[in-house]
């Protein structure tokens, strides 16, 4: 699978919260189709269905709606594990959220495996570039980190 760090990502699916980490978009999808045909865990397209329960509220209203929808959606899923892929919506800053701390809380009660687009140096969690007008960055993200090879 191109998978680069410490252990197996298949053998430790035991970890509450683990996120795939890759630049590209393209090759996190690739990854969690591989994981889905695999293991046969269910993959979850949060933007999506994010996208449709908070299009039709008051945009004031839209983070507490796209909080709810993200734990609904797992909650529907549970217990996991559960390939969550398309997070990108997330980070729209009038949303107002943090999707790894959102990820971290619903990996309470079923454990996560996240396609998240960025980098990860070891230190601190990246969510797109510098450049990009959604960049965010966390120092130790507490979760497992799993790079993505090419």
């Amino acid at each position: 699978m191109g998978i680069k760090g410490k252990g197996n990502l298949l053998s430790d699916a035991c970890d509450p919260l683990i996120l795939l980490v890759h630049p590209s978009v393209a090759r996190l999808g690739r990854g969690a189709e591989e994981l889905c045909k695999v293991q046969g865990w269910p993959i979850v397209s949060l933007g999506r269905i994010v996208a449709e329960d908070v299009s039709s509220v008051l945009s004031r209203e839209r983070p507490r709606a796209a909080e709810r929808a993200v734990h609904s959606i797992l909650d529907q899923s549970a217990p996991g594990p559960i390939i969550c892929v398309d997070i990108d919506l997330l980070f729209e800053p009038s949303l107002q959220l943090d999707p790894l701390l959102l990820f971290r809380q619903a990996s309470r009660t079923k454990r996560l495996i996240v396609a998240w687009p960025g980098s990860f140096d070891g230190l601190v969690l990246s969510y797109a570039v510098p450049e990009h007008g959604h960049y965010r960055a966390w120092r130790n993200p507490e979760a497992r980190i799993v790079l993505l090879g090419t």
